[in-house]
């Protein structure tokens, strides 16, 4: 949209708009898209350098390493973040008239690349992530219940949490931040830059054009909006509200330069950069409440849950998962669909490796539920948490598929004893 900007607002976003944050060395829109791509690829090489190092020295699978250092997420997050900047920089080597033919070249291969780039999300989130969404029965607690009330809890404690634990912790970036399930999401922080980057290699010159032109922007913008509001995706409260304001921010960019094709005082330097800060700010607030919601999601115990829904693919089930003669009806279908998913041996993804280890949310060793299939699950510990789902997964190498049903049919006698313990705990605090 450059050429439709003010020379005070184009002189503002070049400084401020960040689109290439490592210098290489060359100048211009190659150096912008050159400087990215290095970037990306540095941290998804550092990434993996990790993971095998780590996976070495400590003697750990290296699935269960890629879980802890989070990988492949902490990749996928760097070309997101510098998705917009990359993009836009392709679009114009293409159009710019005062490109070379290698530059036009290099800038059609990478265009073409980041065109796909948001389908192959789409794509590869429904078609590989098999996964459910797990939500958080506060009230249900009467601990949490009088915790829940106050408006602080309501804005930091998340509605839900993407089971398995692998599949929210690898692709976070994907899948973590959101509680409905729906086909685009996971491209939801690519879907403005994709679209605002296909109308910019429209370059009008005329002021009508470019009214035309910023019109287009405005509205992608506000139908944006609309939708995630409709949808309101994301698990935790803060979410939908932070999006809308730095989106909206945005918007109200537009709005200003449209004024000022007629009215060039409407928008002087010190209002573009009052918008920047603005968006800067709304973004260290969002990661900043995240961070500490995260913090006390790890320390909850014995929250009730219940299954959302589960999408992916398992065997040859497509879209939303469905068992038998209708959708998924139980937590014991959600967890045998992941079991076939998981464990497949033709799943593109390595089989989950369950790891020595206990939740933070139960103490109960992992081979715990083996009792459960023998007949003694009413005399289970009370330290059995309601995290069934990530328990379950956890020992799904150990059992057949006839005892995992077994066993997960015997778990729900132990929500009453977790409600019993809820109000214990509520009167000895």
């Amino acid at each position: 949209m450059t050429p439709c900007s003010q020379p005070t607002s184009k002189q503002t976003l070049s400084n401020l708009r960040a689109l290439g944050p490592l210098w290489v060395g060359v100048d211009g829109f190659a150096g912008i898209l050159l400087g990215n791509v290095v970037a990306s690829a540095a941290v998804g090489l550092a990434q993996l350098v990790a993971v095998h190092v780590v996976a070495r020295v400590l003697r750990r699978p290296i699935s269960a390493v890629s879980e802890t250092l989070r990988a492949p997420t902490m990749t996928i997050a760097s070309v997101f973040a510098l998705y917009q900047g990359s993009f836009y920089a392709a679009a114009q080597m293409i159009v710019l008239p005062d490109m070379s033919v290698v530059e036009r070249v290099c800038g059609g291969f990478a265009f073409a690349a980041f065109v796909v780039m948001p389908l192959a999300a789409v794509e590869g989130s429904r078609r590989l992530l098999v996964r459910g969404c797990i939500a958080y029965e506060y009230k249900r607690s009467l601990y949490y219940a009088r915790l829940y009330r106050g408006a602080v809890p309501k804005l930091l404690l998340p509605h839900s949490r993407i089971e398995p634990p692998w599949v929210r912790r690898c692709y976070s970036v994907l899948v973590s931040s959101y509680c409905v399930d729906h086909v685009l999401l996971p491209a939801l922080p690519l879907m403005i830059p994709f679209l605002i980057t296909l109308l910019s290699l429209w370059q009008p010159l005329e002021q009508a054009g470019c009214s035309a032109f910023l019109a287009i922007a405005l509205t992608l913008h506000v139908a944006v909006i609309a939708w995630v509001v409709y949808v309101s995706p994301f698990r935790f409260v803060h979410g939908t509200p932070l999006f809308v304001a730095s989106t909206s921010l945005n918007a109200v960019l537009l709005l200003l330069m449209v004024v000022s094709l007629s009215q060039p005082e409407v928008l002087p330097r010190n209002a573009v950069f009052g918008i920047t800060v603005a968006q800067l700010a709304v973004c260290a607030l969002r990661m900043a409440l995240m961070l500490c919601g995260l913090a006390l999601e790890s320390r909850l115990e014995n929250i009730p849950t219940h299954r959302l829904w589960a999408t992916g693919v398992s065997g040859s089930t497509t879209g939303t998962l469905r068992i038998g003669n209708g959708p998924l009806g139980g937590l014991d279908d959600l967890v045998g669909a992941m079991y076939e998913g998981f464990c497949s041996h033709d799943n593109a993804f390595p089989a989950y490796s369950p790891i020595a280890e206990t939740s933070r949310w139960s103490t109960l060793p992992i081979n715990a539920l083996q009792h459960i299939s023998q007949g003694d699950g009413e005399h289970l510990p009370l330290e059995l948490a309601s995290d069934y789902v990530e328990m379950v997964q956890r020992n799904t190498d150990d059992f057949a598929g006839e005892e995992l049903s077994a066993a997960l049919n015997g778990l729900s006698a132990i929500d009453e004893e977790l409600r019993l313990r809820d109000e214990l705990r509520l009167y000895v605090r």
